[in-house]
């Protein structure tokens, strides 16, 4: 069972976006760069000589994703049902699983350039601004966690049942009490989510708050948002058992799942999968050549968010007002 983090670099949701059922994956990416300029002002309240830096950074990404990994994601899905369109396994679960953590790690690696850029911008204010938003964030996960463990994840469970008609059409009684009992018994590793959030938050104003250089922002913060799940299982090795626990147990359920699902049910999956993979090509720019790997930034051009995009935007910024 895969689960990434809120975070509030905006960029890094578009992934999490398109792969967990958005309706209408080509509206969204179409004004994605409205919806990722709106959600980073509300936390960094920029000014309006950051907003135009912001906005360039954040066009550049999507150029960069639209040229270089739409089409990967697609293929991805051809690889997925290849694997799995007869019989879903353990070993199809683990391959998805570091497929789609490898893409989200590109996501997150090719976006906090750009992200930092914007960081290191940030006056006293503004990062105040920053830490009561992480705030109002994390209240809501330790509301959540204030729940008895049975409520909580019963509640976990019923927002699995939720979500899967859509991929899968109307599921039986049968199939919803068997996922019902099956995700409550899954290991309950909510406040490890609670507890790295918090520290990830702690770590980032730390760290505006004493000026810390672009490069450093970059290496200390990069994994906390590119594998979260590692950064957790540092923590000591019970929490690492806790967490390959929830691995295991959460890609058992998704095969067994599976094997209760009838043919009419597989077909509606896989159309859906289809779909996703229509809009994902149709999105992709025709002139794409650059590969699907993390150096795919390289091969393309220059990376968005590049000191030099900044700079140059800067400067522009400089020149209009003088």
């Amino acid at each position: 069972m895969i689960r990434l983090p809120k975070t509030p670099f905006i960029l890094f949701a578009m992934l999490c976006m398109l792969v967990t059922g958005c309706s209408n994956t080509q509206l969204f990416y179409n004004h994605a760069d409205w919806l990722l300029g709106y959600r980073a002002n509300g936390y960094f309240d920029l000014t309006s000589e950051q907003k135009p830096a912001a906005k360039l950074a954040i066009a550049n990404w999507l150029s960069w994703h639209r040229r270089s990994q739409l089409s990967c994601y697609a293929g991805l899905i051809d690889q997925f049902e290849t694997r799995a369109a007869d019989q879903l396994t353990v070993a199809d679960m683990d391959w998805l699983r570091d497929e789609f953590q490898r893409q989200y790690q590109t996501l997150v690696n090719t976006a906090m350039p750009a992200a930092t850029q914007i960081l290191v911008t940030l006056d006293r204010d503004q990062i105040a601004h920053l830490e009561k938003r992480l705030a109002k964030d994390r209240k809501k996960l330790v509301k959540q966690l204030k729940l008895k463990p049975q409520k909580r994840l019963r509640e976990r469970a019923q927002k699995t049942v939720d979500g899967l008609p859509k991929w899968f059409g109307k599921l039986s009684s049968a199939q919803v009490d068997w996922l019902m009992q099956q995700s409550q018994q899954l290991p309950d590793t909510y406040a490890l989510w609670v507890d790295y959030r918090t520290e990830r938050d702690r770590r980032l104003i730390e760290m505006l708050r004493a000026s810390r250089s672009q490069q450093v922002l970059i290496e200390t913060l990069s994994p906390f948002w590119a594998d979260p799940e590692s950064v957790m299982a540092a923590a000591g090795p019970d929490t690492a058992i806790l967490m390959a626990k929830m691995r295991v147990a959460g890609h058992d359920m998704a095969v067994g799942f599976y094997q209760l699902t009838s043919h009419q049910q597989r077909d509606h999956f896989w159309q859906r999968m289809q779909e996703y993979r229509r809009d994902f090509l149709q999105l992709a720019s025709a002139e794409s050549n650059a590969s699907c790997q993390s150096d795919g930034l390289r091969q393309a051009g220059t990376p968005p968010g590049s000191s030099s995009d900044f700079t140059n935007q800067q400067h522009g910024n400089e020149l209009a007002t003088n």
